[in-house]
C-alpha cells in the first residue's frame, strides 16, 4: 500500500500483479518531504536493502504489515479516511484472473520439483482465492479505485510516475519474479472437484475483471 497525502494519489497493492517493482518505482519517483505511508514488500522479501526499498526518508513511514491492505483495511487502519479516498487519485492493477492464479502457483512452488504437478496444488489460504481482486477497487459499494491494466503493465505505471513525480522513467525494473513459466492451466488440479472449487472462485472475478473492461471501453 502506498498513500501520499501530499500528492493525493494511492496505490493499491494486489497480490501477483508485480507489485514490487510498484513499489520499487513509487518510492524512486516519491519527493522525501512528502507525507506518505507506504509498505515494500510481501514478508520482508530478501532483496529489499538491496533495491533500497527498506529505506525510510523524510516523512515516509514504511511499515511490512500493511503491504496488501485494502482500501478497507486502510480506512479500519487509520491510514486515510473514505472521504480522502473518494477525493484522491487512487489505483491498483487488475489483472486477468486465470493468469493471476497460474502466477501465484508457480511463485507458491517456485522450490517444488515439478512446480506444475497436481501433487502442488496452490493452497486456498494463500490469499489469492479467499480474497478476491474486487476487494482492492472497492470500500463497501463504493468504487474507490481506478483499474490500471495489468496487460499493459509498463505504459500504466509510467502514467503513474510521471502523475506523481512529473519526471519520465524509460526503463523499468523486473523485481520478485519467480522467473518460472506458468504451465497450461488445466494442469494445475489433482481431480475435479479441486478444479470446481477454484473456478468457481475464478468465476466471480472473472466477471468482476469483464465489468471493469467494458467501463473502460465507454
Amino acid at each position: 500500500m502506498y498513500i501520499n497525502h501530499t500528492k493525493k494519489i494511492c496505490f493499491f497493492r494486489v497480490p501477483k500483479t508485480a507489485s514490487t517493482t510498484c513499489m520499487f518505482m513509487l518510492r524512486m519517483a516519491t519527493d522525501p518531504n512528502d507525507d506518505v505511508i507506504w509498505s515494500a514488500n510481501p514478508q520482508g522479501f530478501q532483496g529489499g536493502d538491496a533495491y533500497g526499498l527498506h529505506a525510510v526518508s523524510g516523512n515516509a513511514k514504511r511499515n511490512p504489515a500493511i503491504d496488501h491492505l485494502t482500501p478497507s483495511d486502510a480506512i479500519m487502519g487509520g491510514f486515510i479516511t473514505l472521504e480522502q479516498l473518494k477525493g484522491y487519485d487512487c489505483y491498483a492493477f487488475l489483472r486477468n484472473p486465470i493468469d493471476r492464479y497460474m502466477s501465484a502457483h508457480a511463485h507458491f512452488n517456485r522450490n517444488v520439483p515439478d512446480h506444475h504437478k497436481p501433487n502442488s496444488q496452490l493452497p486456498m489460504e494463500y490469499g489469492l482465492l479467499t480474497r478476491p481482486q474486487k476487494s482492492w477497487f472497492h470500500c463497501g459499494e463504493h468504487l474507490v479505485c481506478e483499474p490500471l491494466w495489468f496487460d499493459n503493465f509498463a505504459e500504466e505505471l509510467k502514467r503513474i510516475l510521471y502523475e506523481l513525480s512529473g519526471l519520465r522513467f524509460p526503463v523499468l525494473p523486473k523485481l520478485n519474479s519467480s522467473g518460472i513459466k506458468p504451465e497450461p492451466f488445466d494442469t494445475y488440479f489433482p481431480d475435479d472437484n479441486a478444479k470446481g472449487r477454484v473456478m468457481k472462485v475464478l468465476e466471480t472475478e472473472m466477471e468482476f475483471y469483464a465489468l471493469m473492461k467494458e467501463r473502460s471501453q465507454v
